[in-house]
């Protein structure tokens, strides 16, 4: 890619031609997307994670050194965010598996007769309370865990960001473990 360009597109962005960054994005787009794709495994994913790369970069592009590649200080965001999302995930795989061990040890600390009803009287609260969600609710749900949708795939049918799906499950999971909890008559 020309350089010059680069940087006289940077200096026109910072000297207040903000509709110049669409310029710069258009130029680098491309490169950024292939590198991203080639780091993560969902398309989703990859397309959130190139979006926040040059949301990041046009917060910071006063910072930029026009001395230095653009593209290899896109780069450089994009490897950064990518880095940050994988983190994300293994936080929230390490997470989900933290609360499999413990689901199963409280079943295991109840007396056998009492796990069987436990269980039971659980899922039958799980079913009612599921039957009440709204409509919006139970196909999100559905295409999560009925479906086995990946959290990206579930945000692309929705037509929502990857954060708001994610923190729409976790809204919709409370309101489920609340009901649950409200319903289940442990003894």
């Amino acid at each position: 890619m020309d350089e010059t360009a680069d940087q006289l597109l940077v200096a026109a962005v910072l000297a207040g031609d903000c509709e110049r960054y669409a310029d710069l994005v258009r130029r680098h787009h491309r490169g950024v997307c292939r590198m991203v794709a080639q780091l993560l495994s969902h398309r989703h994913e990859s397309d959130e994670v190139v979006q926040d790369v040059f949301v990041t970069a046009y917060r910071s592009l006063a910072t930029f050194d026009t001395t230095r590649s653009f593209a290899g200080w896109l780069h450089g965001i994009a490897r950064n965010q990518v880095l940050m999302r994988l983190r994300t995930q293994r936080r929230a795989h390490r997470l989900l598996e933290e609360y499999r061990v413990e689901a199963v040890r409280e079943l295991d600390d109840s007396d056998a007769g009492d796990a069987g009803h436990v269980r039971d009287e659980r899922h039958s609260a799980l079913q009612r309370c599921q039957e009440e969600l709204s409509p919006y609710a139970a196909e999100v749900i559905a295409l999560r865990y009925g479906q086995g949708l990946d959290l990206g795939e579930v945000a692309a049918r929705l037509g929502r960001s990857l954060d708001a799906t994610r923190q729409l499950l976790y809204r919709i999971r409370a309101q489920l473990r609340a009901c649950v909890e409200a319903r289940a008559v442990v003894r």
